[in-house]
């Protein structure tokens, strides 16, 4: 089965502790779906990755650290996803400082 990239949202933000992606409509049903994020594991701690249809997310491997240590990079899957229209991506994190969900 060949792997297809569909839509994308980016939303990246700093201070605060939850961000989510613009709206995008996704396939009703059956996509597998991937998100990206990173935080500051100096002054943040991770919380979830969700969406706005309430799918359950794995990440991908490990938690994947810069070589100062500060920056934390993670992947996120859904297969078999729920889909939609006004269908959202949520990064949540405690503390305040620059964190990205793609």
């Amino acid at each position: 089965m060949a792997l297809t990239y569909g839509v994308h949202q980016i939303a990246a933000t700093g201070g605060a502790v939850s961000i989510a992606t613009a709206a995008i409509t996704t396939q009703t049903t059956g996509s597998g779906l991937e998100v990206a994020i990173n935080y500051d594991k100096s002054s943040q701690t991770f919380v979830s990755v969700s969406d706005s249809k309430l799918n359950t997310w794995t990440i991908i491997g490990s938690e994947i650290l810069t070589t100062n240590g500060v920056t934390a990079l993670r992947r996120y899957r859904c297969a078999n996803a729920t889909g939609g229209a006004s269908h959202t991506f949520t990064l949540t994190c405690t503390g305040s400082s620059v964190c990205g969900i793609a």
